[in-house]
C-alpha cells in the first residue's frame, strides 16, 4: 500500500487545492479571447509553415541564434503568455519573492548555453530575463496543481515489431491556452537534430523524440518536497534529445543530474521504453510488464517512492492508471496504433485534453492532435521524419 502523505487534514488539503484551480480557472477568463497570431513567415534560416492545421516551426543554428529565431517567429504571441502565467501564479508579492527564489537557486545548474539561450529570447521579445527563466520553470515550482497527464509504451512484442509511444497531455487551458500548440524542429550545431510538441516561446521539452528515435514525454507528480538548488526539468530534457542515442544513454543523463522537483518521464527508442520516477535525491526506473506494456500517470509505481496525496489530481492519476491496465489487461494481443487512440480517448480528460499524440521511435513519426480541449477526440495529422527535415 502506498504511505499517505503527512500533513492537514486531507479535506482541507483537497478543499485547498480544487478551490485554487477554481480560483485560476476564473482568473483565466480575461484572457479567452487571445488567439494566436499565427502566420506562415520565413526569417532565414528560421520559418513558420502549415502543414495541413499544424503549424511547425523550423530553427536552425546555435542554440542562443535558434532562441532569437524563436522569439521574431513569435514576437507578438509569446508576450500574453508569459505574462498570463506570471500574473496566474505569481499572484501575491509572497508568492512571488517565494517561487522567484526557488527559479533563482536552479539557474547555477543550468548549462551555459541554455542561459545564454534565454537572455537573447528576452532580449528579442523586450521582457526581462528573469520572466523567461520562469517561463522555463514553473513546471518544476507549480507542476502539482496544473497538469494531470497519461502515457502508454508497447515493446514490439506487442505490436508486430515496432515499439509505441501513446501521450495525452491533460493540462488546464482557461479557455485559451489550447489554440496555441505548436510543433517546433530544431536542427542545432553539434547536437542531434529534434522535435518537441510545446508552445511559443518554450525552449524546454515536454514531448519529443531526436533523429536517434529517442523519445520522451513528462508527467508531473503532486509533490511537495522540493529542494533549493538543482536542475531544470524540461531543460534537462531538452539535453536528453541533443545527445541521448538511446533509451539507456538518457538514463544516464537522467540518473546523473540532481533534480529540484519530481516527475515520472516516460523513455523509449526503436527497441524498448521504460518509465523513470524521479524525486530530489532519489531516481527509480520501472519496466514493461512481462505481457509488452506499461503506463504511467501522476503517481509513483515504484515501492520505495510510492504514497498517497490526498487530492482531486491524485485520486484521478489512479483512475487513469486502473482504467489504462485494465484496457490493455483485455486488449487483443497484436496492439496497433487505433487500439492506443482508443485508449487515449478512455482516459483524456474533457476540457483540459490539450495535446494527444501516438509516436513511433522507430520510423520518428507522430500521429498529433491539437487545437481542442478534448485533443484525444479531434483530428489526427500524421507527421513524418521526412516531413519535417525535407
Amino acid at each position: 500500500m502506498p504511505s499517505i502523505e503527512k500533513g492537514p487534514p486531507w479535506w482541507q488539503r483537497v478543499l485547498f487545492h480544487e478551490t485554487e484551480l477554481a480560483r485560476k480557472g476564473w482568473k483565466g477568463k480575461a484572457y479567452r479571447h487571445l488567439r494566436p497570431q499565427f502566420q506562415e513567415r520565413e526569417i532565414p534560416p528560421a520559418k513558420l509553415l502549415f502543414f495541413q492545421n499544424i503549424p511547425i516551426a523550423f530553427h536552425k543554428g546555435t542554440l542562443p541564434e535558434m532562441a532569437k529565431q524563436e522569439g521574431l517567429l513569435f514576437q507578438d504571441t509569446i508576450p500574453p503568455l508569459f505574462e498570463f502565467y506570471l500574473s496566474l501564479l505569481m499572484d501575491t508579492e509572497k508568492r512571488y519573492q517565494e517561487g522567484m527564489a526557488f527559479v533563482r537557486s536552479m539557474e547555477p545548474f543550468l548549462p551555459f548555453l541554455y542561459r545564454e539561450a534565454m537572455a537573447e529570447l528576452a532580449s528579442v521579445l523586450r521582457l526581462s530575463y528573469e520572466e523567461v527563466l520562469f517561463a522555463h520553470t514553473f513546471l518544476d515550482l507549480f507542476h502539482t496543481n496544473l497538469v494531470a497527464c497519461s502515457t502508454i509504451g508497447l515493446l514490439p512484442s506487442r505490436t508486430g515489431g515496432k515499439v509505441l509511444f501513446g501521450r495525452n497531455l491533460d493540462f488546464p487551458a482557461l479557455g485559451f491556452v489550447h489554440r496555441y500548440s505548436i510543433v517546433q524542429v530544431f536542427e542545432g550545431e553539434g547536437v542531434q537534430p529534434f522535435v518537441a510538441v510545446g508552445w511559443p516561446g518554450l525552449l524546454g521539452v515536454l514531448t519529443g523524440w531526436n533523429a536517434s528515435g529517442v523519445t520522451l514525454a513528462i508527467m508531473s507528480i503532486h509533490f511537495d518536497q522540493y529542494r533549493l538548488g538543482g536542475a531544470s526539468l524540461l531543460w534537462t530534457f531538452r539535453k536528453i534529445l541533443e545527445e541521448a542515442e538511446s533509451a539507456e544513454e538518457a538514463w544516464k543523463i537522467l540518473s546523473h543530474t540532481p533534480f529540484a522537483a519530481a516527475c515520472n518521464l516516460m523513455v523509449a527508442d526503436p527497441t524498448t521504453v521504460w518509465v523513470a520516477e524521479l524525486s530530489p535525491g532519489r531516481e527509480r526506473r520501472r519496466f514493461p510488464k512481462p505481457n509488452g506494456w506499461i503506463v504511467s500517470t501522476n503517481h509513483y509505481q515504484s515501492p520505495s517512492l510510492r504514497r498517497f496525496i490526498p487530492s482531486g489530481t491524485h485520486l484521478s492519476s489512479y483512475v487513469r492508471c486502473f482504467l489504462l491496465e485494465y484496457g490493455l489487461s483485455k486488449a487483443p494481443s497484436r496492439l496497433s496504433t487505433t487500439y492506443l487512440w482508443h485508449l487515449l480517448r478512455t482516459v483524456s480528460i474533457p476540457g483540459i485534453n490539450l495535446q494527444a499524440m501516438v509516436i513511433t521511435p522507430e520510423e520518428k513519426s507522430i500521429e498529433l492532435s491539437l487545437h481542442s480541449t478534448r485533443a484525444a477526440w479531434g483530428k489526427v495529422t500524421r507527421l513524418t521524419w521526412e516531413t519535417l527535415f525535407s
